[in-house]
């Protein structure tokens, strides 16, 4: 693990850079990662993770292509200052690998996708309803 806490698996199937890129997505589109703020140079975060330079400079530009970041030649990278607007989306989005192991395990449990759906809503509340007490 990086001290800036991204983790690199050999279990995962991703490429090495698609890992730094998802690292980066969740990082900013949940907030963690606040807008303009700075994020490690290419060669810092390439020692950080034992990997080549040139794996952490496909990666930033992925998440430059993406709008996430800006690359400014002097200062290095920040978190692109007008991220909020895509942020839900982009969130949602980052749940379609769960929601397709989710309705691929009902259809072989046979349960319905409205079963499901509710079954997801009732945890939902629940879980609302802990975390507010």
């Amino acid at each position: 693990m990086s001290q800036f806490g991204i983790v690199i698996s050999e279990a995962d199937p991703a490429p090495i850079y698609l890992q730094i890129v998802n690292h980066f997505r969740v990082a900013i589109l949940s907030g963690r990662l606040q807008p303009e703020e700075e994020i490690p140079s290419i060669r810092s975060l390439a020692e950080q993770l034992v990997v080549n330079p040139n794996t952490v400079a496909r990666a930033y530009r992925e998440l430059e292509q993406l709008g996430l970041i800006t690359t400014k030649r002097t200062s290095g990278s920040i978190v692109s200052p007008n991220i909020t607007s895509l942020a839900k989306e982009e969130l949602l989005c980052l749940l379609d690998p769960h929601v397709d192991t989710l309705f691929s395990a009902s259809d072989q449990l046979r349960l319905s996708t409205e079963e499901v759906t509710d079954y997801v809503a009732k945890k939902g509340k629940a879980r609302n309803h802990e975390v507010s007490n």
